[in-house]
């Protein structure tokens, strides 16, 4: 019927991310239409390679508050961290923990999930839309741009640490690090910027056509 038509949920796949170890991926569904229109879910799963399928291991609905789409995710470069980047302005960084549930049961039939993935800081400097983030290699270094202005965080304890100012008229799409983490390359459609992270300057502006 209409009706029945009308209440089955439409969605999007906002992301769905690979973790470098081949062991996690992270899904972000936004529900596009249906009774639960606007209401992102974020999943958290252990993937089995050998037997090929996927374990939920978390889920949180609306992580960065309703109607909020989720802009980036990735993880660090041990796969202990995730990072949420939304349109809200905030990116959450998530980690992995053993959850306790107390003295065991003895049902062989009742398996608990042994683990879950828990918000451990939550940040933002402007209330609006990250366009683009990104970790060092060492993961001494968060950068998480917000339009033009690229801010540098330090992961472990969600600080600021310093902010950039990309050079294009554009917003920044994409933050690549150097292998040595001594240099930071923003990007959007009209211009690539090198900056330093030992001098925090600036150091080479390349226009693009």
């Amino acid at each position: 019927s209409r009706m029945d038509s009308e209440a089955l949920p439409e969605s999007v796949v906002d992301a769905a991310i690979v973790s470098n170890s081949k062991k996690f991926l992270i899904t972000a569904e936004y529900m596009s239409g249906g009774v639960i229109r606007g209401t992102v879910t974020l999943k958290f799963w252990r993937l089995d390679t050998s037997n090929q399928y996927a374990i939920l291991e978390s889920q949180a609905n609306n992580p960065h508050g309703k109607n909020g789409r989720i802009s980036v995710v990735l993880f660090d470069e041990n796969d202990e961290a995730v990072i949420t980047c939304g349109d809200d302005g905030r990116f959450l960084i998530w980690r992995r923990k053993k959850l306790d549930h107390g003295p065991r049961m003895t049902t062989p039939q009742l398996e608990l999930q042994e683990y879950g993935w828990f918000v451990d800081y939550a940040a933002s400097y402007r209330k609006e839309k990250i366009t683009a983030a990104a970790v060092s290699h060492d993961n001494s270094i968060l950068a998480v741009a917000y339009g033009r202005l690229v801010t540098l965080w330090n992961p472990a304890s969600a600080t600021l640490l310093r902010v950039l100012s990309h050079k294009g008229q554009e917003a920044v799409t994409s933050l690549t690090f150097s292998s040595s983490n001594i240099n930071l390359l923003s990007g959007s459609n009209d211009a690539l910027c090198l900056h330093s992270l030992l001098t925090l300057q600036t150091v080479e502006v390349m226009e693009v056509k």
